[in-house]
């Protein structure tokens, strides 16, 4: 089934859009879910949560694309989850590591919140990928889009862990002078 077919279920409200939408693309919000909170239960959950997001979001929504639409609410989904997560019960791990490493090229006291809510954020960030070159703006994407760990993106890409890790940096860098330029975030 096509994308505009599933939209086209949702804005008839018939719930067969729900399961061609987990059938479709179930495995990749699983995926960036488990990234995210590190649990597959979790992630199991947040995607129930991200589906039903979708559900109440078209209508009056009609993305362009309905896999960025269903991963980008499961992401924030997972997100929120994460931060809940936290308020009860302190500790480290990969999700913190990339909010802290992107909070260097975006310097806000409420980053996170921005990261999860900031439509305008988003738009700029997107912008900042498409002038890049394929491949650095697919090792970023993995890494802060679908939260993979470093290993596993030199493992898939070819690189070594310190070439990903500079394509990294480069990249935030990139990112951080042109919203400065921008006058965004500072």
């Amino acid at each position: 089934m096509t994308d505009e077919e599933i939209i086209r279920l949702f804005g008839e409200r018939s719930e067969r859009a729900i399961a061609e939408a987990q059938r479709r693309y179930g495995g990749l919000c699983r995926r960036v879910a488990v990234n995210v909170l590190g649990s597959a239960e979790d992630a199991e959950e947040c995607l129930n949560d991200a589906l039903y997001a979708v559900w109440n979001a078209i209508p009056p929504e009609c993305p362009q694309s309905l896999c960025a639409f269903i991963a980008r609410i499961t992401r924030n989904h997972a997100l929120t989850r994460l931060k809940a997560r936290r308020r009860q019960k302190r500790g480290g791990g990969e999700p913190e590591v990339l909010l802290s490493e992107l909070g260097e090229c975006v310097p806000t006291e409420d980053f996170a919140d921005k990261l999860i809510d900031g439509q305008h954020l988003g738009e700029l960030i997107s912008g900042f990928l498409n002038a890049q070159s394929e491949v650095n703006a697919a090792v970023f994407t993995e890494r802060y889009f679908h939260c993979r760990p470093i290993a596993e993106i030199a493992r898939e890409s070819g690189f070594s862990q310190s070439k990903v890790t500079s394509i990294l940096h480069r990249m935030r860098e990139k990112l951080r002078r042109e919203l400065a330029e921008k006058g965004e975030f500072i």
